[in-house]
């Protein structure tokens, strides 16, 4: 697949999310979501990790109902990426993964700096990120930080969740 940045969104966000937030941070997903559809964005990247990267998956499924030209596009760090995963969540990741229209795979065994790789790929590939981020260090923060300096458009949903009630 050939990305066109100017209609590729990225995404990037915890791997855990407060339990109490997910509706909200769902709420602002599909908000950010149909905003950057209005404006010509079909392209959405997520990096397939457990968290934030799923709910993304799960709220562009959904959306595809009414906005059909919705393209997902997951973007695979390395070939063990769920090694570590529950059967739980592996078994979610592949009940969603039928419903991807993409992927991208660096295809290589983890190494220290996959995930920043494919991280900065994704914003490489995007004139948009959306994040969760509510630390200041790891790699969202890093993917965030990254977007900002590449001087894509960068938003940031953690500060907008308690006003989505």
């Amino acid at each position: 697949m050939v990305l066109i940045p100017e209609i590729t969104a990225c995404f990037t966000g915890h791997r855990i999310l407060p339990t109490k937030d997910i509706p909200r941070i769902r709420r602002a997903v599909d908000y950010e979501i149909h905003r950057l559809y209005s404006r010509g964005v079909r392209n959405f990247l997520t990096g397939g990790a457990i968290g934030f990267d799923t709910l993304v998956i799960e709220e562009l499924i959904s959306m595809r109902l009414t906005l059909p030209e919705i393209v997902i596009v997951t973007v695979v760090p390395c070939r063990d990426q769920r090694a570590r995963w529950s059967d739980a969540q592996k078994k979610r990741a592949e009940i969603l993964d039928r419903s991807v229209n993409e992927f991208i795979f660096f295809n290589t065994p983890y190494f220290d700096g996959c995930m920043q790789r494919r991280n900065e790929y994704m914003v490489d590939n995007s004139t948009h990120c959306i994040s969760y981020c509510t630390k200041r260090n790891g790699g969202s923060y890093g993917t965030k930080r990254y977007a900002e300096k590449a001087g894509i458009e960068t938003v940031e949903l953690s500060g907008t969740i308690p006003f989505l009630d």
